[in-house]
């Protein structure tokens, strides 16, 4: 959905009718990416747990 097309916009992944894939751009931030899916629940957890998770607790 809109993740997805945020994603492409910016040049992070690329797809083809059989394939979603990070780009040389997404792989170097792989890790902000993958957080871009996380739930609500997560992203909240990880707020609460801040700099004990690193990088700034995503």
């Amino acid at each position: 959905g809109d993740v997805i097309s945020s994603l492409k916009i910016k040049g992070l992944i690329e797809e083809d009718e059989n394939i979603i894939q990070l780009t040389i751009g997404g792989l170097i931030i792989a890790e902000e990416v993958s957080a871009m899916f996380y739930s609500s629940d997560v992203k909240k957890r990880l707020a609460d747990l801040g700099n004990s998770f690193g990088r700034d607790g995503l």
